[in-house]
Parts: structure tokens; C-alpha cells; sequence
């Protein structure tokens, strides 16, 4: 009489190390995937915030020019000539259109024209995203990625000022008819690199 074969003891279905490495390669393309979709759609927020920045000054020193018809001379400015400027504290343009008591001598009316505009945040050291005071009567202006915006302007009023991107993104045009211009150097810091610039003629 033949013994009944023994039965094999039921294998554990525990994953292998393949299966494992698999899973753990699966969870990592994805994270690598949300993590790159989340940031493209946070610079994209920032780009928003310094065009949205761009046009208060824009508009400030539009409503400057209404009141005392000129331009806001910046401290590196030299008259009748366009300059090229930025909204650091040294230049002294973010203090004249808040109207600090420092810059009466252009803003006589003390006239807040870039009105409530945000404070910028601090973090290790860098200004990001709004004003910010040295002193109680110098201040700047920075962009989200802690640079400080650029600007030209028509101080010699013939309506023209010379394009800083003469690049394939901006056809290559050499004069733009505006009496100010300002952009932002972006996340790579740079003003010449324009792949990333974020500027107020091109949208």
C-alpha cells in the first residue's frame, strides 16, 4: 500500500526583494514627479506675485508723474539723461513713492503711492517678496526670489527707452516706447540670463 504523498507546507507570500525594489522605484518616480509639478507651479506663483509688484510701481510712479509732472529721480540718476536704476534702498525710488520724510524734497506731499504693499519675509537673511526697511527712512522693494527689480527710465522724455533683452524673446526689438520699464531678475538672480526673467512689457 503506497503512503499518501506528504502535503508541502503552503509557501509565505511575502514580497521578494525585486518586488520590493520595484515598489520602492515606482514610489520614488512619483514622488520625483509631484515634487517637480509642485515646483513649476511655485515659481509660476511667484512670476504672478513680481508682475503683480511690477505694476503697483508701474502705477505709482504714473500717479508720481500725474501729480508733480517728472519722473522720480533715483539717487544714481542724472538729469536729463535715462537711467538705469533698481528699487533698492540705495536708490531712494521705493522711498520717494511711499513718500518718506527723507525724500521730501521730491514728494513735498508726502504722497503714499505704492499704498498697502506687503512687507517682505526674512528668511536666513534674504528679503523675499515685498518691502523692507533698512532704516526707518530708507526702504526697498525685492522680488520673490530676493533680488531687487530692475527699472529704466525716460528721464530725457522722448518717449523711448532701450530694450535690456535684445533676445529672441522679445523678436530682438532694441527700443521699447515707454517711459519706464522694470523687471526681475528671477530665480536665477541674473538680469542678463533672460530665459527666466520676469519683466513688465512682456507678458
Amino acid at each position: 500500500m503506497k503512503t499518501p504523498p506528504r502535503p508541502r507546507p503552503a509557501r509565505d507570500r511575502g514580497f521578494t526583494l525585486i518586488e520590493l525594489l520595484v515598489v520602492v522605484t515606482i514610489i520614488a518616480m512619483l514622488a520625483a514627479g509631484a515634487y517637480g509639478a509642485y515646483s513649476i507651479m511655485l515659481d509660476k506663483g511667484k512670476a504672478v506675485d513680481a508682475r503683480g509688484a511690477m505694476t503697483t510701481v508701474q502705477n505709482a510712479i504714473t500717479s508720481f508723474e500725474r501729480d508733480y509732472d517728472r519722473l522720480p529721480n533715483p539717487t544714481s540718476a542724472t538729469k536729463g539723461t535715462d537711467c538705469e536704476t533698481d528699487t533698492g534702498s540705495e536708490e531712494n525710488l521705493i522711498g520717494v513713492l511711499k513718500g518718506l520724510e527723507s525724500s521730501v524734497d521730491q514728494n513735498p506731499r508726502r504722497t503714499d503711492y505704492l499704498g498697502e504693499i506687503k512687507e517682505a519675509k526674512v528668511i536666513k537673511d534674504q528679503k523675499l517678496a515685498g518691502l523692507y526697511r533698512d532704516t526707518e527712512e530708507t526702504i526697498g522693494l525685492y522680488d520673490p526670489w530676493g533680488n531687487v527689480y530692475k527699472m529704466k527710465m525716460d528721464l530725457d522724455g522722448d518717449g523711448k527707452l532701450e530694450n535690456p533683452d535684445t533676445g529672441a524673446a522679445s523678436g530682438g526689438t532694441g527700443t521699447l516706447h515707454k517711459s519706464v520699464i522694470i523687471y526681475s531678475p528671477g530665480k536665477d538672480k541674473n538680469p542678463m540670463t533672460w530665459t527666466d526673467n520676469i519683466s513688465s512689457w512682456q507678458q
